[in-house]
């Protein structure tokens, strides 16, 4: 799953033309770690316990969101 589907799907924007316009701003991190690229994917390596990853926007907005492990 990409970042963008990530973003769409746990409710942090509304659609994916803002997801994009997110991440060119700077405001999104995943698990702590800034992103900026629109067309990264999500992987194992992003997961951290339980199948889970952390999606921020700006400073106070969070999502959990969970990797399946097909």
């Amino acid at each position: 799953m990409s970042v963008v589907d990530a973003l769409v799907a746990t409710g942090l924007v509304d659609s994916r033309n803002a997801a994009r316009r997110a991440l060119a701003e700077g405001g999104i991190s995943v698990n702590g770690a800034k992103v900026t690229d629109p067309d990264r994917v999500l992987t194992q390596d992003d997961v951290l316990a339980d199948a889970v990853v952390l999606l921020r926007r700006g400073r106070k907005s969070l999502a959990v969101g969970r990797l399946d492990r097909g």
